[in-house]
């Protein structure tokens, strides 16, 4: 990346910057042409926060703040360079995934194929969470790296504009309107008309609304859109997963939608951790409905999601995980790596 824009100073810590001016006082000056006389501080500062890589989920600011605190229980890194994994452009579909790994040398970065790449096709990924709205996506790009998205992506979803903005206010909708829709629910337990609706409902309610709306798109632009809405789609499965007993066929339709969104982020990025993070849904679904009524059509189910689940992380780790021992680790780790800070609802069903 040539073109690093110069930050305020005012934007990192003050113990960062005598860092670096202490780590320059200690180079030697490089043989060859003299450098530019106009590179200050900033400019280095710049170049780190677009090149240097940090614990993930965390952003610059959080990591800054860290500073020298390298040695600190929460982090085996604060901020690491690695020049060929620096070179490697962004997409909002990417076709390759990172992750850190530790061998005899220390720890290291892989960079591993998450789909087929053709000969002479780009090694991309993704500069910032593939489940973002485009919205987001375009915002955090041009603030961190100085550029504005063109994947065809992003060329799609900003073709969709009208689309997407009516499905994040459906999505940002408190609901309103379902005092009226309650009014006619009839509670046959109660013999009463029931004039609020229950969350676990509203949840439902609501991603039927989303689906209804996705239903006019094309089908790649309803996968798209999907991935998108990924934060809603767990804070509406929390909420559905919280339903009494009695509505049995809440888990189905949680499972039937969590199908829907497993196709979508295998479209966008297989292997990013909320597609792992989905499969183990998926999979704990089905494994309750085994569990309760054990079936050749349940198993059936649950060996579909058991090899979807080893698909996923193989698709982000490789040869890591095809290692019977190794895949136990991984899928131990994958259960907790989630960006939505609360996962899955464990009180009850003791989802991740």
């Amino acid at each position: 990346h040539d073109d690093e824009r110069d930050l305020d100073e005012s934007e990192w810590p003050g113990e960062v910057s005598v860092g670096i001016l202490a780590m320059a006082a200690r180079v030697e000056p490089p043989r060859g042409p003299a450098p530019p006389q106009d590179v200050t501080v900033a400019n280095l500062m710049g170049i780190q926060r677009k090149n240097a890589f940090g614990p993930e989920y965390h952003s610059y600011d959080r990591m800054s703040v860290a500073g020298l605190a390298a040695c600190t229980k929460r982090y085996s890194r604060v901020l690491s360079h690695y020049p060929l994994a620096a070179m490697i452009n962004h997409s909002c579909v990417p076709n390759a995934a990172r992750f850190y790994h530790a061998d005899r040398k220390g720890e290291i970065m892989a960079v591993h194929a998450c789909r087929t790449i053709q000969k002479d096709e780009e090694i991309v990924w993704s500069y910032v969470p593939v489940v973002s709205s485009w919205e987001d996506r375009v915002r955090q790009i041009e603030r961190s790296h100085d550029f504005c998205c063109r994947c065809p992506r992003c060329r799609d979803e900003e073709g969709h504009r009208e689309l997407s903005d009516e499905l994040k206010k459906v999505a940002e909708d408190n609901n309103d309107d379902l005092q009226k829709v309650a009014k006619d629910n009839y509670d046959v337990a109660t013999g009463m008309n029931r004039l609020f609706l229950d969350d676990h409902e509203r949840a439902r309610y609501k991603m039927e609304r989303i689906e209804s709306a996705l239903a006019v798109a094309n089908a790649q632009m309803r996968l798209s859109l999907r991935v998108s809405l990924y934060a809603t789609y767990v804070d509406c499965f929390n909420r559905m997963l919280l339903a009494p007993d009695s509505e049995r066929d809440m888990l189905a339709f949680i499972l039937r939608l969590a199908t829907q969104l497993h196709l979508a982020m295998h479209m966008v990025h297989p292997g990013s951790t909320e597609h792992l993070s989905l499969l183990h849904l998926c999979y704990d679904l089905v494994g309750a409905e085994h569990s309760l009524k054990q079936t050749d059509k349940s198993l059936s189910k649950v060996r579909f999601w058991t090899e979807q689940l080893k698909k996923g992380h193989v698709a982000r780790y490789g040869r890591l995980g095809g290692n019977v021992e190794s895949m136990r680790t991984l899928m131990k780790h994958t259960r907790g790596v989630v960006r939505d800070k609360d996962g899955w609802r464990k009180a009850r069903w003791k989802f991740i």
